[in-house]
């Protein structure tokens, strides 16, 4: 799992500029997109609240820092890799890698268990609102 993390980690696309003219028609205010393609990832009101919180901070094994948020669904995202407890960050649940569908960027996890949730990280999502004004 380590070494399939790693090739994920160092093979991400580089985020464009944002503007107005990469959004697809259809996008609201409130939708989160891939920060490097600018696909629909998921909706503010996909929020999930994991004992009061929606908003991580976290350190994986390898002292790499993630803010992340969570969300019920994403639908723009492709899960890959079977669910594992090792070095979860909520405990009891399993997380597998999550993709943008589109252009293939490591944009979080996909953690099942008691509650089925994708912890998506901040600096990979934009708000839709952000670069419509």
């Amino acid at each position: 799992m380590d070494q399939l993390y790693n090739q994920i980690e160092h093979s991400n696309p580089e985020p464009e500029p944002l503007t107005k003219e990469k959004l697809s028609t259809g996008i609201s205010g409130n939708d989160w997109l891939c920060a490097a393609c600018y696909n629909k990832i998921t909706n503010e009101n996909e929020r999930f609240y994991f004992q009061g919180s929606s908003e991580f901070f976290f350190t994986n094994p390898d002292g790499i820092p993630f803010d992340i948020i969570l969300f019920i669904s994403a639908e723009g995202s492709k899960i890959i890799g079977e669910p594992t407890l090792e070095h979860t960050w909520f405990l009891e649940h399993a997380w597998s890698f999550s993709f943008c569908n589109k252009c293939g960027l490591h944009l979080g996890w996909r953690y099942t268990g008691e509650h089925f949730f994708h912890g998506l990280i901040k600096q990979r999502i934009v708000k839709a609102l952000t670069i419509m004004n």
